[in-house]
């Protein structure tokens, strides 16, 4: 979104700390600052530990059902367009997001205002640069799944709510690149609505007035589609992220009523950056496509390992599957603390293990969903089954390395942005593709040192395979193929 307003950056800051102390906001120990990491929060007297810092009052909360209530979000569930189908809950908040903006009469302007007008999530980044920085990572399959979605959300409304309504709804206004800066200034500030419903510290009920924020009327509920549970909570939003930080929010009252506070577990001296934290359960997939960057070393980093379908899968290993709740295809996580999770083993062991080994293990004494998966989840024993196990290691390493060689094949150091812009974008494409590949060598070494114990135990040799050899024949996604390596046993 370009500004056509002609005042700077530091006059629309102003403006918004204005608006802060019109509303009685919270802010007494901070104050919005320009920071290393852009527009962040600044404390100008020390704040203790469990102080709270923020508070907001909840009529600047800006929640589905407050939306759905204002003169945009009325004008467009009241519309001819809208009347034949339920409205997107996301598309309802983009929308009223994109009013607020341009209209200096929205509660929320000046708010909107000082959003960045760009972002850096890859949403934002051309195919040019999706390809060169993302190929063959399961972010650049998320970018597109996600772009193509907000497509059709925005083709559901747009333009058609312009020809009908153009006074309110200017097609030049409401363009897909708005609807992409709304979705990403959503994604990379919304709290969760459930910090309405509850009081900062607990043990208070919840009054009625302040549910009619989060609770929509039966009337709204019908018109739309329930796919949003995001609020913007102004000023709260305003902070930048710090993992090791640990924050709470939730409902507080004072003389002026009902607010929303924020206060964090540790204290800020005056003069230090008053981070927050988005999440600490946060993967650099989902910090990257939500807020536009990354972590180093992130502890909560995962690498999604899809295995496909099993080539000619037997009545036995079908069985196997359903009967301990596994699914053909599923997506695993593989994360530094889990580099070859249960249920990737499981599904593995039930391609290469012979039917004969399969009947035993689902006619034993307690054939429950839980037991047979417990069974699937456990190394098998060669003595139950010769092959099995060092198959199902040698599948996944097959996997591992083929996923390794498509990250390796992108180009995250090509210049294709300049400036600032360019740089943040190759400079977290390289941090998230590193995380990736880090995850992925630890795997292939777990796989090949458990692979390398049974074949020391059980004296196994490999014929027709070359220890460390790490050229492999192409192997399709779509298909699990259980005869990787060929066995002898002494």
């Amino acid at each position: 979104m370009d500004s056509d307003d002609p005042t700077d950056k530091a006059a629309v800051v102003r403006r918004f700390e204005d608006w802060c102390n019109e509303h009685n906001c919270v802010m007494e120990k901070v104050q919005v600052a320009s920071t290393a990491f852009g527009l962040g929060l600044r404390a100008t007297k020390d704040v203790e530990p469990n102080e709270v810092a923020l508070a907001i009052p909840l009529d600047l909360v800006l929640t589905v059902p407050v939306a759905a209530r204002s003169i945009a979000g009325q004008a467009l569930l009241r519309s001819e367009t809208t009347r034949e189908q339920p409205v997107s809950a996301q598309a309802l908040m983009y929308v009223v997001m994109i009013h607020g903006w341009h209209d200096a009469t929205s509660k929320w302007h000046p708010y909107l205002r000082q959003i960045p007008s760009k972002h850096q999530d890859p949403l934002c980044w051309t195919q040019r640069e999706r390809q060169a920085r993302l190929k063959g990572t399961q972010l650049l399959h998320e970018v597109e799944r996600h772009e193509a979605l907000l497509r059709l959300v925005h083709q559901s409304i747009f333009p058609a709510l312009s020809q009908e309504l153009p006074e309110m709804f200017p097609e030049e206004r409401y363009s897909f690149a708005s609807f992409t800066w709304a979705r990403s200034a959503l994604a990379s500030r919304c709290f969760a609505e459930t910090h309405l419903e509850k009081f900062l510290g607990g043990g208070e009920v919840v009054p009625e007035e302040t549910m009619n924020y989060v609770r929509l009327t039966a009337n709204e509920a019908a018109r739309l589609s329930h796919d949003c549970n995001a609020v913007l909570c102004p000023l709260l939003d305003t902070g930048n992220h710090d993992p090791n930080v640990t924050i709470h929010v939730g409902l507080r009252s004072d003389k002026n009523g009902f607010q929303l506070a924020l206060a964090r577990d540790s204290g800020v001296n005056k003069g230090q950056e008053y981070f927050i934290n988005y999440g600490n359960h946060g993967s650099n997939l989902q910090l990257l496509l939500g807020h536009g960057f990354c972590l180093p070393d992130n502890p909560q980093d995962t690498l999604p390992l899809k295995l496909g379908k099993t080539a000619g899968e037997s009545p036995e290993q079908e069985l196997a599957r359903k009967l301990s709740g596994l699914v053909e295809g599923e997506v695993v996580d593989l994360s530094r603390a889990d580099l070859l999770p249960e249920r990737l083993l499981a599904l593995l062991r039930i391609s290469t293990l012979q039917d004969r080994s399969l009947r035993v293990l689902l006619h034993e004494n307690d054939s429950s969903e839980k037991t047979i998966l417990s069974r699937l989840t456990t190394p098998i024993d060669v003595k139950f089954d010769r092959h099995a196990e060092l198959h199902a290691l040698s599948i996944v390493q097959k996997h591992l390395i083929m996923k390794q060689h498509q990250i390796q094949s992108g180009n995250p150091q090509t210049e294709l942005v300049e400036g600032r812009e360019g740089w943040a974008r190759c400079h977290y494409a390289e941090i998230y593709r590193s995380g990736q590949l880090e995850i992925l060598q630890a795997a292939l070494k777990e796989a090949k040192a458990r692979e390398r114990a049974i074949m020391e135990e059980h004296h196994v040799h490999l014929e027709d395979f070359e220890e460390g050899e790490e050229e492999e024949d192409d192997l399709e996604d779509e298909v699990i193929d259980p005869e990787a390596k060929r066995l002898r046993y002494a």
